[in-house]
């Protein structure tokens, strides 16, 4: 049973030119609603006729298992599964789509909107869940100096989804980062691929605002989904990956 409050307040102000007439309540009334039905049966019969159709092809279309997740993925930092889930997903498909090199990807932990993955079938509507913001793909062009300014970032926020790539941090700063495995050269170009939220100075990344890149008209959101159904068209499960790529010495 839910109660719901209305509160009625009325604060009426008229102003003109040369005066003012201010209206003031001179009495409230609160009044308590015991909801002890199910909303459903308080919806207009009328409306609902209305939105049925809708309703029951999203929630067809959402309610779709397009794999299956072979364990649970856990949202933690510095690394965690669920971090490896985003970044590694997102990157491939962005490597597919683009047909370019990428030497990595970042995305940043906030774009993973739950805590968790179960174990079991996974659907479109979770995948919605799980990054329900439209932002596109990128490939930025950056030189390595620009790299560890990212890198500087993500230490501070304690660890962030990365692909292609590994990091030592200690007390909320870089000790160490790798791309395929060597130390980061300041002077070479990197294409890291990433979303336009960041490429566009999302996250205290402002720095990147005027990095060249390519944009891809392909939402990260897409990108997961693809990889997702990839994996099922081969016959093969969506799989808890951790490797430590970031590692907090201590």
């Amino acid at each position: 049973m839910r109660t719901i409050n209305y509160f009625l307040l009325l604060l009426v102000s008229i102003s003109t030119m040369s005066c003012a007439v201010y209206f003031t309540p001179i009495d409230t009334e609160a009044t308590n609603i015991k909801m002890d039905q199910d909303p459903d049966q308080l919806m207009d019969p009328n409306l609902d006729r209305m939105v049925v159709p809708y309703r029951d092809s999203m929630n067809r279309i959402m309610g779709k298992v397009i794999g299956i997740a072979s364990g649970q993925f856990e949202k933690r930092s510095p690394s965690s599964s669920f971090f490896n889930f985003m970044s590694d997903l997102t990157t491939e498909s962005i490597r597919i789509y683009s047909g370019k090199q990428v030497d990595g990807g970042i995305y940043n932990a906030g774009s993973i909107r739950i805590p968790e993955l179960m174990k079991g079938g996974i659907t479109k509507g979770k995948v919605f869940e799980i990054m329900p913001f439209d932002n596109l793909s990128v490939v930025l062009h950056i030189s390595g100096d620009t790299l560890m300014l990212i890198c500087d970032e993500i230490a501070q926020k304690g660890g962030w989804p990365i692909e292609g790539m590994t990091m030592k941090i200690q007390d909320g700063k870089v000790q160490e980062v790798k791309v395929q495995g060597e130390a980061i050269q300041k002077d070479r170009i990197y294409h890291i691929a990433t979303s336009d939220y960041l490429a566009n100075g999302g996250d205290k990344l402002d720095f990147l605002r005027d990095a060249q890149r390519s944009t891809y008209p392909y939402l990260v959101r897409d990108a997961i989904l693809d990889a997702i159904e990839r994996r099922t068209k081969s016959g093969k499960t969506v799989d808890p990956v951790i490797d430590f790529r970031i590692t907090n010495q201590k």
